[in-house]
């Protein structure tokens, strides 16, 4: 199991499942399938990054909380853009490693947070970006699906389902439809963070 990119710490929490005897099976399973869909997530991670690095054609994903117009700059036209403007090099560089460090930082999350942690920094992160402030909640008008929320958290859909509804019933959070109230917004951060 190490050599399959485990954390230490996954494996001890396994083995201190295994020993608990067969009521355990049904954790140890959620574990292991949490940490199967942390290592694809990282494995495709890697493999757009190659993609990126070597310039060759890669399919890419992308779900918006909202409409959205695309544009498109075709490789040739920005590498012109490139050596007319060379500062925008520094910008892309700039911004390159603020993804890495972010990257960092979630893959950091990934192994060293349980799956409450997890979900928690990817509830945290979406309130950031979409959510408005009133007092001191975070409103989060438009949840993401489970499945979305999952995939940021490196966790399954089931477990999103489970880590949410503790949320609710703790009065950490509250959910109207597709609206999500993080009641005391600062206190969930340091509490979660």
């Amino acid at each position: 199991m190490r050599n399959a990119g485990l954390a230490i710490e996954v494996l001890i929490e396994y083995l201190a499942l295994f020993e608990q005897g067969d009521d355990t099976i049904e954790a140890r399973k959620e574990l292991l399938i949490e940490q199967r869909v942390q290592l694809a997530a990282r494995m495709e991670e890697m493999r757009q990054t190659l993609q990126r690095l070597d310039g060759k054609r890669r399919s890419a994903n992308v779900i918006t909380l909202e409409e959205t117009e695309l544009m498109m700059l075709r490789r040739q036209d920005f590498l012109e853009l490139i050596e007319q403007y060379p500062q925008i090099s520094i910008g892309l560089l700039k911004e390159l490693a603020g993804r890495i460090r972010k990257s960092d930082s979630h893959i950091s999350s990934l192994s060293l947070k349980d799956a409450m942690g997890r979900v928690s920094t990817a509830l945290i992160h979406v309130a950031e970006k979409t959510g408005r402030k009133r007092g001191d909640a975070m409103i989060i008008p438009k949840i993401p699906v489970q499945q979305d929320l999952a995939n940021m958290a490196g966790t399954a859909r089931e477990t999103i389902s489970r880590v949410m509804a503790h949320f609710e019933q703790t009065g950490c959070i509250e959910k109207e439809g597709h609206r999500v109230i993080i009641k005391e917004f600062e206190k969930f951060k340091q509490r979660f963070c």
